[in-house]
């Protein structure tokens, strides 16, 4: 005589098995999108990445143009001027302070920023020390950005 246990069968045939494994499978990539989902959304919110305002590009753009001038990068600030400007800007730039040693690096500052529409002016200067060239600058948005109109 045989007796029964009241245990269900714990082994399982291979479909089964198969079934059971594809559906681990399947929630375990489920759980692996979701953390790297999540992950990628608090990235995104996080990194500040984001476009920049109006101020802050024209703002780089008179930093950078400030930087070339002090390195003595002409062809750098150059390039930073409205296309119709032209390729080249007549006249040798602000009479620059000369440095120690060949070299003649400025502190950029960058006072004042005012947008009104599609023009800019900025308060620029370059310090060398106690000497300071003040350089104000006038910027205009173009499709491409904002770029150099006039440098007094």
């Amino acid at each position: 005589m045989t007796t029964r246990s009241n245990e269900p069968d714990t082994e399982l045939s291979a479909p089964d098995r198969r079934r059971r494994l594809a559906a681990l499978g399947i929630a375990a990539i489920c759980v692996l999108a979701v953390i790297i989902g999540g992950y990628a959304i608090y990235r995104a919110a996080t990194s500040g990445d984001g476009p920049k305002s109006d101020t802050e590009q024209v703002e780089d753009q008179a930093r950078g143009y400030l930087d070339d001038m002090s390195d003595g990068d002409l062809r750098g600030a150059t390039d930073r001027m409205c296309q119709a400007l032209g390729p080249v800007v007549s006249g040798q730039g602000p009479e620059l302070p000369a440095g120690g040693e060949g070299t003649r690096k400025g502190e950029v500052v960058v006072d004042d920023v005012t947008i009104t529409g599609d023009t800019a002016t900025v308060a620029g200067a370059l310090r060398y020390g106690s000497a300071s060239v003040d350089m104000p600058m006038t910027l205009r948005r173009e499709s491409d950005g904002w770029c150099i109109t006039d440098v007094q």
